[in-house]
């Protein structure tokens, strides 16, 4: 399980900044208890899934939130975009099949057609793999921004 103490404190501030208890935060955010305790006491960064939810409670980047950036600015996606759709289209500009795009990307070559298959989101690791070899932010290709960096 990946961990970071800047990523602990800045759920630790939103928390703060919140004025819920951590049961209602989690109610209102739309979790379960467990991991986010386990952001808060540890730093332990929760599933894909979960961290969008986080960071689309608080409005902000994945990004901001993981502490890699301290530009709070957030511009919310105004298309209908996921993560399928941004993994297909950017196959597609790159004229790649998603085999090749996961070869590029270190991975085992089925990883991205899995993923499309079964609409399953990668794990934060992989997932900062793919967005390293297409030159897009974590939120543009998990569909939350259309601003591509």
């Amino acid at each position: 399980m990946p961990v970071s103490t800047e990523f602990q404190k800045r759920i630790r501030e939103f928390a703060a900044e919140s004025n819920l208890n951590y049961s209602d935060l989690v109610k209102a955010i739309g979790i379960n208890e467990h991991p986010f305790s386990h952001a808060i006491q540890y730093g332990i960064i929760p599933s894909t899934r979960i961290l969008i939810r986080i960071a689309d409670y608080f409005q902000v980047s994945i990004s901001y939130l993981l502490g890699k950036t301290d530009d709070e600015t957030f511009y919310p996606s105004e298309t209908n975009a996921d993560f399928f759709t941004r993994i297909t289209d950017l196959c597609a500009e790159r004229d790649i099949t998603f085999y090749e795009a996961a070869k590029q990307c270190h991975l085992d070559k089925s990883y991205i057609s899995r993923w499309v298959r079964t609409k399953s989101l990668p794990t934060l690791e992989l997932l900062e793999l793919v967005v390293d070899f297409f030159d897009v932010s974590i939120d543009y290709l998990l569909g939350r921004t259309d601003e591509r960096d």
